[in-house]
């Protein structure tokens, strides 16, 4: 909710809410944000966090990452275990921290050399991290502080997808039970940001009319090369302070005019912003870099092709894969000639007309993989790296074929790349490949029902890979197909305690419960789930069973509600409401959703069998015997046939006085 509002009210009123200055940046804005702060800063039971979120000067977690920077010792000093429970999350927002972080449960993916990482994380990965960092704030709060917090974020507008993440789901979980409140100032087009990723959280707008000043004006500074060149020689060799400076780096090169090393700081730090998942950010600084490709180095052909590659990814990854095609088409074919680069692009197309494109064309992705194969064979790799090179591509072509339904052909491709690399690689070598290789035949097991065979792969998966959350969540899933609850909820509790938290584990444990009739602990899971992402319409639907079971009605109907107000085409949610308010005693409201229902559905046989019983309580017996009718028409040989026209004779006798 917006309003205007004056920007120095009492701040007791605030409490789990956003209050935004709006006004045009420059040290006009940055003086009237401090005088404000600091009349705050009087006031008793408060602690104030001045933070500045802006992306292009500070990276990913601007902002973020100073807030934990500050944080963390405080929380060492009371309850170290909270920063060992989230020493993942730590670790990742901040270089510094990570210099203090010990973290036993890295997975192959964050291990892996940049030449052997053949698997991205999925887009909600980077997700699990904010959600993590909230936990660590809220967990700490109710701990050890109970002060009321006035976080003060400068250039929220300016500040990367993450940064605004975390904010708006910080005060959407816990803004209110944890006395935050967030102070985030930027210019015209903070309004929008607040009415797409703070619609959960009611904030006010305070607008000043102050313009632009020379301060606010980026150009040229003197010695910028020189500053660049001494931090260059700082952080050499030291992978943890070049990603501290990256941003600091390709900000001085390109002030001082030197366009090809600020693009090479530049993609430095969108290759990691893309193998960490964090895509929505990377495609900030990649498309910057492709832009600074074209405009300063367009002969660079394999800068080309690596910054079209990731640009690819991160596209694929966001559901925006007609961009990739695009990109692929104008960018990558007839522009790169190096055939293993080719042939990586091709490549890429097979997997964007196989997973990612609306519509999908098999046969086409399988010509794109030949196409791969021929340049690999042109290539001058060395021999480990072409057998790598070909049982990548062919498990490319096991992906077609389980998607053709040709599983035995699928299965046995994977199984020939796999003992391809065990041929021609030292042990050592292409680790990672090997256990996806793994993954995907227990995958085309799980999928035609051979849940014994698919957990015997997930196994061989897991010890070459360990610690990947997702393999446990997978391998939790075939125990669950085989009714072994004990030995699902032990791989889905693993999944968690490998990962920061997520909605799909949470919820897969709630299916364990309530398929084992353990009600609350069902709707506990789900609870968790639903509080990470609340927009679930189908957890809400389980949830909303589980309450039924206990004959807790209006919170079996609340959920319902919960559903439908995300999406109202939902036919059989309205008639399983129905049939909830029906034994609520709320009949008028049953037969109001067994009417839409019907409506939505097209007409459902049992839907007209339970209009008819909520027509003939609200004393409308015509109406239900045509229902009755309707539903023996739909379904003739239906089981209950001679009860269903012993009611119809019933609802047709004649009322006697």
């Amino acid at each position: 909710m917006s309003s205007k509002s004056f920007l120095f009210e009492d701040l007791s009123t605030h409490e789990g809410q956003v209050i935004v200055l709006e006004a045009p940046r420059g040290s006009l804005r940055a003086s009237f944000s401090s005088n404000w702060l600091d009349a705050q800063r009087g006031q008793e039971d408060l602690t104030i966090w001045h933070l500045d979120g802006d992306f292009q000067e500070y990276g990913v977690w601007a902002g973020v990452k100073d807030l934990f920077e500050t944080l963390v010792p405080r929380i060492r000093s009371s309850c170290p275990q909270l920063t060992e429970d989230h020493n993942y999350e730590l670790a990742i927002v901040s270089p510094a921290l990570r210099r203090s972080i010990s973290i036993q449960s890295l997975n192959l993916t964050d291990l892996s050399s940049p030449e052997e990482r053949v698997r991205l994380y999925p887009a909600e990965r980077a997700l699990r991290i904010v959600h993590g960092l909230v936990d660590l704030v809220r967990k700490w709060k109710e701990r050890a502080d109970p002060s009321v917090w006035l976080i003060a974020c400068e250039n929220l507008d300016r500040a990367g997808f993450l940064v605004k993440a975390f904010f708006a789901e910080l005060l959407r979980r816990c803004g209110k039970t944890s006395r935050l409140i967030l102070f985030a100032t930027g210019e015209a087009g903070i309004v929008e940001t607040m009415e797409s990723q703070f619609s959960f959280t009611r904030y006010s707008v305070t607008s000043l009319p102050l313009h632009h000043d020379k301060a606010s004006l980026a150009g040229d500074e003197p010695g910028a090369a020189k500053r660049a060149r001494e931090i260059e020689a700082l952080v050499a060799g030291d992978e943890m302070a070049t990603e501290e400076q990256l941003h600091t780096l390709f900000n001085l090169w390109r002030q001082a005019g030197n366009y090809e090393r600020s693009l090479q700081w530049q993609f430095t730090a969108f290759a990691i912003y893309t193998y960490r998942g964090f895509y929505q950010d990377a495609l900030r600084l990649g498309d910057a870099a492709f832009s600074n490709l074209r405009r300063h180095s367009s002969e660079n052909e394999d800068l080309r092709f690596r910054i079209v590659n990731k640009l690819v990814s991160c596209y694929c990854a966001i559901e925006e894969p007609e961009k990739a095609l695009t990109l692929l088409k104008e960018h990558g074919f007839g522009r790169v000639t190096n055939p293993v680069s080719l042939s990586y692009l091709y490549y890429l197309a097979a997997m964007l007309h196989v997973r990612f494109l609306p519509n999908k064309d098999l046969d086409l992705g399988a010509q794109f993989l030949d196409m791969s194969l021929r340049e690999l064979y042109k290539s001058d790799l060395p021999a480990g790296d072409l057998q790598f090179q070909i049982a990548f591509n062919r498990n490319g072509l096991a992906l077609i074929r389980h998607r053709q339904k040709r599983y035995t052909e699928a299965i046995d491709l994977c199984q020939a790349s796999y003992d391809r690399l065990a041929r021609h690689l030292s042990a050592d070598r292409h680790k990672l490949h090997r256990s996806v290789l793994l993954y995907n035949i227990a995958q085309v097991y799980s999928a035609i029902g051979e849940q014994r065979e698919a957990i015997r792969y997930y196994n061989k998966a897991l010890a070459i890979d360990e610690n990947y959350s997702e393999y446990y969540n997978e391998r939790g899933n075939a125990f669950f197909n085989l009714r072994e609850f004990e030995r699902a909820l032990a791989d889905y509790r693993k999944a968690i305690s490998l990962s920061p938290p997520y909605p799909e584990v949470l919820t897969n444990i709630g299916q364990c419960h309530r398929a084992s009739g353990q009600w609350l602990k069902a709707i506990e899971a789900y609870g968790l789930a639903l509080e990470l992402n609340p927009r679930l319409l189908w957890v809400y639907a389980m949830r909303a069973d589980c309450y039924e079971a206990l004959e807790r009605f209006e919170e079996s109907i609340a959920d319902y509600t919960a559903a439908l107000e995300i999406d109202l085409n939902q036919p059989q949610l309205l008639a399983n409401r129905a049939c909830i308010l029906y034994q609520a005693g709320r009949i008028s409201e049953s037969l109001a959703d067994l009417d839409m229902a019907i409506d939505l559905s097209g007409g459902d046989p049992g839907m007209f069998r339970n209009r008819a019983v909520a027509l003939t309580d609200l004393g409308r017996p015509d109406e239900a015997a045509r229902d009755l009718e309707e539903y023996l028409s739909l379904l003739p040989d239906a089981e209950d046939r001679d009860e269903v026209l012993a009611r119809l004779v019933e609802l047709r006798q004649p009322i006697s006085y």
